[in-house]
């Protein structure tokens, strides 16, 4: 996440907060980080982890891909995202999502990855994982909501907060539900990838 990126997800934080209500103290108290450490972060100035930045999401009942704005929907045969512009062939029924159209949600040194398929607009909630770390990395989170994940390449862990240890493989799924706290590990070599479902409430 470079400076522009930092400043922009700050910026969605600190409007998110005030919709909800929530003053600066409050929030802080409400995910055990400190007023000043909220503060920058909404300034731009301090880049959260992925973890602090899932449990603030948690606490202001949105998705991480709330904090991502985009001009448009995709519409007839070009997909509009931001100030780029990407054609795609025309038709009414379908509308395909290039590789290079995804939504960075967060990346760290490309160890940790997560893209977003479709702009936050969209009720459509889907984001790809992709992990290439030694293993040693993880990324703890817990969401107001029910989420599929589908291990696509590579085998991961998922811890459940009793302490329950799922080995995920290519082609297996799994259905975690809201409010329940879980780790994401890789266990295999190379590259894992994943597609993470989120089932909001309607």
């Amino acid at each position: 996440m470079n400076e522009f990126e930092a400043q922009a997800i700050g910026l969605q934080i600190k409007t998110q907060r005030k919709r909800k209500h929530f003053t600066l103290d409050a929030l802080a108290k409400e995910v055990e980080l400190t007023p000043g450490y909220l503060s920058k972060v909404e300034r731009g100035q301090n880049v959260p982890s992925l973890k602090n930045l899932q449990k603030i999401c948690y606490a202001l009942d949105i998705t991480v891909n709330d904090l991502i704005k985009a001009d448009q929907l995709p519409k007839d045969d070009t997909a509009s995202f931001g100030d780029e512009q990407h054609s795609s062939p025309t038709d009414k029924n379908a509308v395909l999502f290039k590789k290079d159209q995804r939504f960075l949600i967060y990346n760290y040194n490309d160890v940790f990855k997560l893209e977003s398929i479709f702009p936050s607009e969209s009720k459509m909630k889907i984001d790809i994982l992709t992990l290439s770390g030694n293993g040693d990395e993880y990324s703890s989170s817990k969401h107001r909501y029910d989420e599929v994940g589908i291990v696509i390449s590579g085998k991961l862990e998922i811890r459940i907060e009793n302490d329950v240890v799922y080995e995920v493989n290519p082609g297996e799924a799994i259905l975690i539900h809201k409010n329940t706290e879980h780790t994401t590990r890789k266990l295999s070599e190379g590259i894992s990838s994943s597609i993470w479902i989120k089932i909001l409430d309607a």
